[in-house]
């Protein structure tokens, strides 16, 4: 049951951060697409029992997979703190 709430969660995390990128910043849209791709990784987890995606080679493509979207989200951070950084000199 818990796990139909945590892959919920992140799917509503996914929506807001589209529904809020326009006005925050375009990184909102690179952490949508990542609760996106995680919440339905969570669901297929749930819902295909002989294969658990988070341990073995599913488990590594999705560590590689959450790593390319935190440095993709923390090279918009760092591009976002130096031009506001810039602009406010």
């Amino acid at each position: 049951m818990l796990d139909y709430v945590y892959a919920v969660m992140w799917l509503i995390i996914a929506i807001f951060s589209f529904l809020n990128a326009r006005k925050l910043g375009k990184i909102l849209y690179v952490s949508g697409i990542y609760f996106t791709i995680f919440s339905i990784w969570k669901f297929i987890d749930i819902f295909v029992v002989e294969i658990n995606l988070f341990k073995g080679l599913y488990g590594i493509a999705f560590r590689i997979i959450t790593a390319v979207f935190l440095v993709i989200m923390v090279g918009f951070y760092i591009k976002n703190k130096k031009n506001s950084v810039s602009n406010n000199k």
